[in-house]
């Protein structure tokens, strides 16, 4: 009874706000429970991203979730416009070999996930990073079904981007992992913030074409160790993937410092027009 008392006496003084739009939020969504038990379906991106996202996003600014669904490319995840096609390699995928063999993200990059991926990025929102952390993860549920890797690798940026943003999002999105999977009873490869380093300062991929991007992040990458990489296997974590560019140039590092298999997963997936 006091704890009730005191956590509706924190909730009157201190009111949960949208970290979107600085509404008010219901004090009885706890921002807690998420990160304690699994929530039911968790296969259903669209039902896990509602009671993520609800204690920390208002009513009004909660859309619908778009998560990527087939078709879809088989190798990299892109999504393909029509519904009605099974899954088939994509025209990037057809022509070049990648460096890793199988790609996902949770949903599509637009709407409340790309505006909550802005505020993390850019507005130093720390709080968004939370939820997207469990969304994320139970994205790595689904597609990747437990499967065991080596380690998890957060894609790295540049020293000077780092000094100047303040942080890694990508670790931020790998960051709570560790607690969540120990809490659901589930277990986890290792984390590793170490293993690659962001050799370049290339400028933002946004805007840039596919061909752009491609040289724009060539060779920005390299293996600190290649011992630590011979015969292991990685899934990279990265926050938006658009062409797949970045990931398979990070991947091909790892590939030839010997790894033994790379993976991806994302949180958004843009459309490629």
């Amino acid at each position: 009874m006091i704890k009730q008392f005191g956590s509706a006496a924190l909730n009157f003084l201190f009111p949960s706000k949208c970290i979107l739009c600085s509404a008010f939020i219901n004090p009885e969504n706890n921002r807690y429970d998420i990160f304690k038990k699994p929530v039911s379906d968790s296969k259903n991106l669209v039902n896990i991203f509602e009671k993520t996202i609800k204690p920390y996003v208002c009513k009004d600014c909660i859309k619908e979730l778009k998560p990527v669904r087939s078709p879809i490319c088989p190798v990299c995840g892109e999504m393909f416009q029509g519904m009605a096609d099974e899954d088939h390699l994509c025209k990037r995928c057809i022509k070049t070999d990648r460096n890793f063999t199988k790609a996902r993200a949770g949903g599509i990059y637009t709407g409340i996930l790309k505006s909550l991926i802005h505020k993390l990025k850019y507005a130093e929102k720390i709080t968004a990073a939370k939820p997207l952390s469990v969304f994320l993860f139970y994205s790595y549920l689904k597609f990747f079904n437990g499967k065991e890797f080596d380690y998890i690798t957060p894609l790295p940026l540049h020293i000077k981007k780092a000094k100047k943003r303040g942080f890694n999002q990508s670790y931020f999105l790998v960051k709570y992992w560790g607690k969540t999977a120990k809490n659901f009873k589930i277990k986890i490869p290792q984390i590793r913030l170490n293993i690659i380093k962001k050799q370049k300062n290339t400028p933002q991929q946004a805007g840039l074409s596919a061909n752009k991007r491609k040289k724009n992040i060539k060779n920005s990458f390299t293996v600190k160790n290649a011992k630590e990489v011979c015969g292991k296997s990685f899934l990279i974590i990265d926050d938006v993937v658009t062409t797949g560019a970045t990931i398979d140039e990070c991947a091909k590092v790892l590939k030839k410092a010997g790894a033994r298999k790379v993976e991806a997963l994302s949180l958004a997936r843009s459309i490629v027009l």
